[in-house]
Formats: C-alpha cells, sequence, structure tokens
C-alpha cells in the first residue's frame, strides 16, 4: 500500500497475486460499506481515488478498513486519511 497516513487525493492498494478476480471493498470503522470494486486477474494493486458514491463524494480524514478477498483469501488493512484542510 502507498503512504499510510494518505495524505493525497488517491491510494495504491496492493495485495498478493492471485488467479482469480479480486474483490475489494473498503469500510468505516464502524462497519458500514463505503466502496466496493473489482479487479480483474491478474492484476494485484488498485489505484482508489478516495471517493465514494460513485466519485460523488470525498471520504473524510479518519480511519478505514480495507478488505480485498482474492482465490479464497482474505487480506485485511488499515488506511488512515490525513489530508490537509483545503
Amino acid at each position: 500500500m502507498s503512504e499510510n497516513p494518505v495524505r493525497s487525493d488517491q491510494v495504491v492498494i496492493s495485495w498478493p497475486a492471485g488467479t482469480g478476480n479480486a474483490t475489494l471493498a473498503v469500510f468505516s470503522f464502524l462497519g458500514e460499506r463505503l466502496y466496493v470494486a473489482t479487479v480483474p486477474a491478474p492484476a494485484n494493486e488498485y489505484v482508489w481515488d478516495l471517493t465514494i458514491g460513485g466519485g460523488a463524494r470525498r471520504v473524510v480524514n479518519g480511519g478505514y478498513i480495507i478488505v480485498v478477498d482474492v482465490d479464497g483469501h482474505h487480506y485485511r488493512r488499515r488506511l488512515f486519511v490525513a489530508r490537509p484542510a483545503p
């Protein structure tokens, strides 16, 4: 994963390569699913622009859980967003 905490407008999320498509989900620390994407094999990274709702809203500064499911394996990462105020 790129820098953590994230201080820019995007983050690169990576995981061990697999043979199948990967499903990436972003959750709030309260467990609310905020974002989901399917990443076709054989890619093992995804660039997320830190927006939700079809790109309509930027996520607020705070903590998030990233979950990647690929080939029956579940990879979890904590992500902290700490962008400077506009």
